[in-house]
């Protein structure tokens, strides 16, 4: 039993260091390329549409790469698709022009996500009845974590050239070592079945539209953050400073968070965490001149409150429904995620080539002011759930419908210790 538990253990530790080198290698050519492509002179409208294309490959492998998975084994996918994702990170290099990026991008976020759904479908089957709990939140401590790390990595080399691009090829190629050389346990394929979007409204029109604008927001500023931190003239390092203490306000704050959702309304907490994203944002627009350490604030205030705004969506609905119907509503959820970050790019690029790179908050701020006067519009409509029926708040990652089978066995293994 030892034995067993020990080779679990190490399993599971090779599939967090796969997930760590594939975050920072998506993270760090996410803001390589913004800065690069404002340097190469871009127009910020062409960054948009380049960030709305990952995300569209994104959704794209959410679709199918479960069936590609089933016909050719979890290894043999998850080894094609980093070396393709490698492959596509280093022809950047070789195509610079919008279009050839745009199809690179879509490219790199379809090989990308059906990397992390193998990965995450072994975490799944890994995993055992009495650390699931555990090891949900490990994995979201080392994604969040990995990608605040790789926007330090914009140091190690110069922009402008090409190691920095060779750098990640490199991590999307030793993601590979760990799944092929450690001992993991061919998972079966969880299957993508996801509710209707009517069904989905009726259960709460204010978690599908929290599920919505946190991907419109989200998708915003991974893609073209980067350009407006580079309008604030501090270079790699400071691109890579605002990146990172933005997603560090993410971490810490997911956790005070999840406490007072579990104690309040989570609608009431959707609006004032929404509510802090507005106030960042409008201030990041009026008072574009303020130093640049007044930026490293609003940007964590800011990352504290709108990544950890999907969660919150994502608990809200999870309330009004069985365990059984979890993973089909997730799936939605987070498919309806992926459509809202492929339309903020988009649209934010649009905005910053009017309004320069105030845009970006412009966009921001607008979208998350709507969701606030949404949610107060629904508020009186529906009472709060009742608190014994809350289900306990979880910080995951928005990436998968797979890793929310693991939630699923968590929240099951839960309730049932809980019934008298």
């Amino acid at each position: 039993m030892t034995r067993l538990i020990d080779q679990r253990a190490f399993a599971l530790t090779m599939l967090m260091s796969s997930l760590a080198l594939l975050v920072m290698a998506s993270g760090l050519l996410s803001s390589l390329l913004g800065v690069r492509a404002h340097l190469e002179g871009f127009d910020v409208e062409h960054i948009g549409m380049m960030g709305a294309a990952y995300f569209g490959g994104y959704v794209l492998a959410s679709l199918k790469a479960p069936a590609i998975v089933s016909t050719i084994g979890n290894i043999r996918t998850f080894a094609g698709f980093a070396a393709l994702a490698s492959v596509s990170s280093l022809a950047h290099l070789f195509w610079i022009s919008p279009l050839s990026w745009f199809l690179l991008r879509a490219a790199t976020g379809f090989c990308y996500a059906g990397m992390i759904i193998v990965v995450e479908g072994w975490i799944n089957g890994t995993a055992s009845k009495t650390n699931r709990g555990r090891f949900l939140a490990v994995y979201s401590i080392i994604f969040t974590g990995a990608w605040a790390l790789s926007q330090q990595l914009l140091n190690v080399g110069d922009v402008e050239g090409f190691r920095t691009f060779i750098l990640v090829g490199i991590l999307f190629s030793l993601a590979l070592v760990p799944i092929t050389l450690g001992r993991t346990v061919e998972p079966g394929v969880i299957s993508v079945k996801r509710i209707s979007i009517r069904r989905l409204y009726d259960l709460s029109p204010v978690g599908m539209a929290g599920a919505l604008v946190s991907g419109a927001c989200a998708g915003a500023f991974i893609g073209l953050g980067p350009v407006f931190a580079s309008h604030l003239s501090r270079g790699a390092a400071g691109v890579s400073l605002f990146m990172s203490i933005t997603i560090l306000g993410a971490i810490v704050m997911h956790g005070p968070v999840g406490i007072l959702s579990d104690r309040f309304d989570r609608r009431k907490v959707m609006i004032g965490v929404s509510c802090a994203s507005v106030l960042a944002s409008f201030t990041a627009v009026l008072f574009f001149s303020m130093p640049f350490g007044a930026f490293l604030f609003l940007g964590f205030v800011f990352g504290g409150a709108t990544f950890s705004l999907y969660a919150l969506s994502a608990a809200h609905v999870n309330d009004h429904i069985e365990l059984s119907e979890l993973v089909p509503t997730a799936g939605q959820l987070i498919l309806l995620y992926g459509f809202g970050a492929m339309a903020g790019p988009f649209l934010t690029g649009l905005i910053m080539g009017w309004t320069g790179p105030q845009g970006l908050f412009v966009f921001i701020g607008m979208t998350e002011l709507m969701l606030v006067v949404f949610c107060l519009y629904r508020l009186p409509m529906r009472l709060p759930v009742p608190q014994e029926q809350k289900k306990a708040f979880v910080h995951i990652p928005r990436t998968s419908h797979t890793i929310l089978e693991l939630l699923r066995k968590h929240y099951d293994v839960f309730h049932r210790k809980s019934r008298p």
